[in-house]
């Protein structure tokens, strides 16, 4: 599938008004993060059907309470997509950070709690997340306890009680055989739509090589007769 289709597919998921999970699969270094993270910073935002967005990499998470926590600690409103923290949007009532620390935003603070306290200031947190877009990467890449039917129940919940968009990103061909077998065995009733992540070379080119300057097309035209998706990660994709 082409990048121009993959982006077209994400801009209507974006768009749709209905809660959905989806899936962006492909090899490691081909770019799907970073197709992810352009294509939903330069869209319109005032069209977006969610009003908050919350990214999450599962890289060495080892327990569903961590996951949770960090879904809600990661959470911005949807118009601070793309932008960093500053302290003007944080002190500013019209973005919505300030509503989220007050009322419902109080869980980026519940990691300062310790014991019984923290435990549930997290679980009181996650129990206000609704009408989040949540981006879930690096599934294949997750701690060893944390299991794959959990991870897929907990966001399939999301979607059908919280009204909670979902995307998640990984490469199945580097999830172990037990994890693939639990993937499979829930796909079809989770995930809504799979969007292969299989760009030409050509294209992954294009998105290493972004700044078109004179040397980097100089090095593009000695690196591509020999490329593979497997080398494009040291590129910066």
């Amino acid at each position: 599938m082409s990048i121009k289709k993959i982006k077209e597919r994400i801009t209507n998921f974006l768009v749709d008004p209905n809660p959905g999970i989806i899936s962006i699969n492909g090899v490691w270094g081909a770019g799907k993060t970073y197709c992810w993270n352009k294509t939903l910073s330069g869209g319109n935002k005032e069209t977006y059907k969610f009003k908050n967005y919350s990214y999450v990499s599962l890289f060495g998470i080892n327990t569903i309470e961590d996951f949770k926590f960090n879904i809600c600690s990661a959470s911005i409103d949807k118009t601070q997509i793309g932008k960093k923290l500053s302290l003007e949007n944080l002190l500013n009532p019209n973005k919505g950070f300030l509503k989220r620390l007050t009322s419902k935003g109080f869980s980026t603070y519940a990691k300062y709690f310790s014991g019984k306290y923290g435990e549930a200031a997290k679980a009181l947190a996650f129990n206000y997340l609704e009408d989040t877009l949540i981006c879930i990467d690096d599934l294949d890449r997750k701690g060893d306890a944390l299991k794959i039917n959990e991870v897929l129940g907990i966001l399939s919940n999301l979607k059908e009680l919280r009204d909670c968009k979902i995307v998640i990103i990984f490469n199945d061909m580097s999830l172990k055989e037990q994890e693939k077998t639990e993937y499979d065995a829930l796909r079809e009733k989770v995930i809504d739509w799979e969007i292969p992540f299989r760009p030409n070379i050509e294209e992954v080119l294009d998105i290493a090589f972004n700044k078109k300057t004179e040397a980097e097309q100089v090095l593009r035209r000695i690196l591509e007769p020999h490329m593979s998706y497997s080398q494009m990660w040291c590129m910066g994709t």
